[in-house]
């Protein structure tokens, strides 16, 4: 795919163009860029179309370029800022820079007018949603964006007759190409749509969401898409692996796919291994039922005896998960063996106040049984994390990735304001303390 294209045009827009989509909402940022991308390569091979991959690529990777100055003309100043660029003369001829830019300004799906060209009706198509994961992920995205007040409960009423207008059999968006891929995700969402519990608890769980009373500016949502890794891997993981976090609180299954989306956000950054990535993320707190204190060792063996996962990787790459397994609590002071260790380490972070308030408060709650009282219970919480803050004055990361480096610069800021922290840690101890929570922390969850 990425090697057809000119090395040096790919290293331009890599370091010139593609951070300019961390200024867009979550829901056009790099993430989609990369699906787009690959989604162009795809059916451009599926079609037999034969483009030129050079085309490709830039069209894919402009096409959402300065989407945050204006939603409804993002088409016209993404084709104005790419004609403007003088560095694309180098690459292509006067001809094929106005192609670049009529398909850019045709993209839009709710555009009536058929593309121009059949690098327009590439990019359209390729922009077009083609997995569940990725519109809800995309759609929560758009809403913190536009609706940031909104409560989770009513958006996901929004959002239902939003999408069954959207994939309506009647009247469906424009898509040129519709491949196999398209059909069946056509289809079950539209069979999704017409359950709207199950539609909303696939919903919360994908973007990671931990109450719908919430505000959705109140929720971080996930990060990243899992395209890339192997489907039968995926399933696999889904159908024997995940269900074990089903007895879990602080490490349910939550957690686990905030740890997921970070893991493939630093595969992609780094080029690492996305099924290795997807792995690794899956298992590294399952040993927490053993053993809580030693569970990142317990976790990696139960990896190690997974027969299943021969089928799958190298006998290297399991050694490489069990290690970065057992390296990954953010405790540990000695640096992880491999990048994985690094990315499993820093992945496991919730930089998020609401949501470390839940998890510390049942950790306390079950290990010190001594402690009875929220004030007592706070103190040693708010004590450990700031334990946790290294010379240089910040929380530890070992990627140092810039999307961490934010949350977490962000997050450190609001946590040491202790009035303020300790008001949303009241707010959760209050709610657990009334709904029988703190009962099953003590007598049932076994992750602790």
């Amino acid at each position: 795919m990425l090697d057809q294209v000119d090395p040096t045009l790919r290293d331009y827009i890599k370091y010139h163009i593609l951070p300019e989509y961390q200024k867009n909402d979550g829901g056009h940022n790099l993430a989609h860029i990369k699906e787009v991308i690959r989604r162009s390569f795809e059916l451009n091979k599926t079609f037999h179309l034969n483009l030129d991959p050079n085309l490709i690529y830039t069209i894919a990777a402009c096409h959402d370029w300065g989407k945050c100055e204006d939603h409804e003309r993002h088409h016209l100043i993404a084709a104005k800022l790419f004609s403007d660029d003088k560095k694309f003369v180098h690459f292509f001829t006067p001809a094929e820079r106005q192609l670049i830019k009529e398909a850019i300004e045709d993209h839009r799906s709710s555009k009536e007018d058929a593309p121009r060209s059949d690098y327009g009706k590439l990019i359209s198509s390729a922009d077009r949603n083609s997995r569940i994961e990725i519109v809800f992920i995309r759609s929560f995205f758009v809403g913190k964006e536009r609706m940031p007040d909104s409560t989770i409960e009513d958006y996901l009423d929004f959002t239902i007759k939003r999408l069954a207008k959207k994939y309506d059999e009647k009247d469906p968006e424009n898509m040129f190409y519709e491949d196999e891929i398209y059909q069946k995700f056509l289809e079950s969402m539209r069979k999704l749509l017409k359950d709207k519990t199950k539609f909303k608890k696939l919903y919360c769980e994908v973007n990671h969401i931990s109450s719908r009373d919430h505000q959705l500016k109140d929720e971080p949502g996930a990060v990243e898409y899992s395209a890339g890794v192997d489907e039968q891997l995926i399933q696999y993981i889904k159908k024997h692996i995940l269900p074990k976090y089903a007895k879990y609180y602080s490490h349910d299954i939550n957690h686990i796919n905030h740890v997921t989306g970070n893991m493939l956000m630093l595969a992609d950054f780094y080029g690492l291994d996305k099924d290795m990535a997807y792995t690794i993320a899956s298992y590294h707190d399952l040993g927490l039922s053993i053993n809580r204190e030693n569970h990142a060792y317990e976790s990696g063996k139960i990896l190690k005896n997974d027969q299943k996962l021969a089928k799958f990787f190298e006998k290297s790459q399991i050694k490489t998960m069990q290690e970065a397994i057992e390296d990954h609590r953010g405790s540990k002071k000695e640096r992880p063996r491999s990048i994985y260790g690094e990315c499993v380490s820093d992945s496991d972070r919730d930089f998020d106040i609401p949501t470390l308030a839940r998890h510390q408060l049942a950790t306390t709650i079950k290990n010190y049984p001594n402690l009875q009282t929220f004030d007592l219970i706070f103190e040693k919480c708010y004590e450990y994390l700031c334990q946790r803050i290294n010379q240089d004055g910040v929380f530890n990361l070992w990627t140092n990735h810039p999307e961490l480096v934010r949350r977490r610069d962000l997050f450190q800021k609001e946590f040491l304001k202790k009035s303020r922290t300790r008001q949303i840690y009241q707010r959760e101890w209050d709610r657990i303390s009334s709904d029988g929570t703190k009962e099953k922390i003590i007598n049932y969850y076994e992750d602790f």
